[in-house]
């Protein structure tokens, strides 16, 4: 195949692939260099951040190669082959984007955490910020990259049919997008009416499976595209094509789809927008346990303590006879006065 012998179709994948595949590597070094970074910060939130970013290298790597044999196929005469070598390619890289995206939204999310307990009316508002920030990159990145797939995956079924697929497969692509949509409203409308204590726990269970599913889109997906090479161009005709086909589909819109919402859902909210609520009042007085004079203005988010502190022995809990008057002679226990 020539590399104009596409260009019927309206899209030379070909003549893309290299770039693609350079951008894939770029992140994928971005993606290693935040890794080695984790590496030297502890906690619960960064050793999550760690297992998601992991997931993305293997990911982004995997796609830079599997462009580079998109590239490799120049002269292949089977068009539709190195159309279905660029779907799990092109599915790698909308997910590899959005789960740096997610990465990066958990680590503002570590750093919010780290700082919410000296935080002040600014911090707070700022934070409120950074939370409507992180839930506009993910869930925007979630429904472009979702529109792009189903872009890509048109101009998939236009090779496979030669420019005459049918018209209710054209529609039923559309479904992709709209189920995430769909899953990204009812996802935001979940955070709402929960609380973070409350929905920490799917956060952590949507992050472990949304890691291993990525990786192992990203060992299937390359497998295929590497079968897709060693098949004859006589294989390509029917009764194969269809399921290859499908396996293109698959690979291409269906799986990135679903990894695009587990992605969506394992994304933490931003700390510091729920601790304003949680914080007392500033400058109301209220009465600590202890004395009268302990009476004083409890600072913004200052923990008030609800036990009462029974360290302090007041005159009137000491018993009455060992209460003595300072002026008097101390005496002892007979009535006489010890000798000076």
């Amino acid at each position: 195949m020539s590399e104009t012998a596409c260009l019927q179709y309206g899209w030379n994948v070909v003549a893309a692939a290299a770039a693609n595949s350079q951008f894939a590597g770029v992140l994928a070094g971005f993606v290693f260099t935040g890794i080695v970074f984790l590496f030297g910060r502890s906690g619960l939130r960064n050793v999550q951040a760690i297992t998601l970013l992991l997931s993305a290298f293997v990911v982004l790597a995997f796609d830079s190669y599997l462009y580079g044999v998109v590239v490799g196929g120049v002269d292949d005469p089977v068009c539709v082959r190195v159309w279905s070598e660029s779907m799990p390619a092109g599915g790698m890289l909308g997910v590899g984007g959005a789960a740096v995206v997610t990465g990066l939204c958990r680590l503002a999310a570590t750093y919010v955490d780290q700082e919410v307990d000296e935080s002040t009316d600014f911090f707070e508002r700022a934070a409120i910020h950074l939370h409507r920030l992180s839930r506009l990159l993910v869930y925007g990145v979630t429904i472009t990259v979702s529109l792009l797939l189903v872009s890509a995956t048109g101009q998939y079924l236009a090779v496979s049919f030669s420019n005459r697929p049918p018209l209710w497969l054209n529609v039923s692509i559309f479904a992709i997008p709209a189920a995430v949509g769909t899953a990204v409203a009812a996802l935001e409308a979940y955070r709402k009416h929960r609380r973070r204590s409350q929905a920490a726990p799917a956060f952590s269970m949507s992050l472990s499976i949304a890691s291993f599913a990525m990786v192992l889109y990203a060992i299937l997906g390359s497998t295929f595209a590497g079968i897709l090479t060693v098949l004859s161009n006589a294989q390509w005709s029917l009764p194969l094509k269809p399921v290859l086909l499908v396996m293109g589909l698959l690979f291409g819109l269906i799986l990135p789809g679903a990894l695009l919402v587990m992605l969506t859902l394992a994304t933490p909210p931003i700390a510091g927008h729920e601790k304003t609520q949680q914080r007392a009042p500033a400058h109301v007085p209220l009465q600590a346990a202890g004395t009268d004079s302990d009476l004083r203005t409890i600072e913004p988010g200052e923990a008030v303590d609800s036990e009462p502190d029974h360290s302090v022995h007041r005159a009137e809990d000491t018993p009455l006879e060992l209460v003595q008057d300072p002026h008097t002679t101390p005496t002892a226990s007979n009535g006489d006065v010890p000798p000076s």
